[in-house]
């Protein structure tokens, strides 16, 4: 099945937008409340083909399904989830029906438009067809979401003195902490906050490299 491309959104001044609704006391209530509502890494379902976060609890449902994925190699849209799968025993080749769609937003808009039973997103794709879909939110729901993963990562170069590296994190950091700073980057890359990495935090890396034969170049 191939889906629908997603509805074309207006090209709004973002920051404008962000600031419109930042300038009132409603509004900046209103925007909060967003961090009250758990959204999906893996897993969205469309509500209206009887399906809900009970009935389709467990990985092992998925065998069978049809399945849409954002590429290979996207963290959210492909690699762990797919590793999900593979350390449960289903086979993507051999158990599901799939697709690559390339966008996190097609993904969202190829079960909302029922081409695919499940799609694969990061938190939350759903905003990307909210203005044009505003069911989105009730028509695909969330069954199931990986552990953290480490992802969109700041990388700098090795051999810059610690001192800049620090000051490169914590200005970061303390931007993202003001109203402005999270509204900013969460509107242009969904990030609300940051934190220092240690190289365990890499290990899921490691073994999704491992078990799904990924190698470097």
């Amino acid at each position: 099945a191939k889906a629908e491309g997603p509805a074309k959104q207006a090209k709004a001044e973002w920051l404008q937008v962000m600031a419109v609704k930042l300038a009132s006391e409603d509004g900046r209530a209103l925007y909060k409340l967003r961090q009250q509502t758990v959204e999906p890494v893996f897993g969205i379902i469309k509500a209206v083909l009887g399906f809900t976060g009970f009935s389709m609890r467990g990985l092992d449902k998925v065998a069978g399904r049809s399945v849409s994925f954002t590429s290979a190699t996207s963290t959210s849209g492909g690699v762990f989830p797919q590793l999900q799968l593979f350390n449960e025993g289903i086979d993507i080749e051999d158990d599901i029906e799939y697709s690559y769609l390339v966008s996190h937003t097609d993904s969202v808009a190829a079960v909302y438009n029922g081409d695919f039973d499940i799609g694969l997103s990061f938190d939350d794709a759903r905003r990307g067809l909210r203005n044009d879909n505003p069911d989105v939110g009730s028509k695909v729901i969330v069954f199931n979401i990986t552990d953290e993963i480490p992802n969109d990562i700041v990388a700098v170069r090795g051999e810059l003195p610690d001192e800049l590296k620090q000051a490169i994190f914590d200005a970061t950091k303390a931007f993202l902490a003001t109203e402005e700073g999270e509204a900013i980057f969460d509107e242009i890359y969904g990030w609300t906050d940051v934190q220092e990495a240690i190289d365990s935090d890499f290990d899921v890396v490691r073994e999704a490299a491992v078990k799904l034969g990924v190698s470097e170049g």
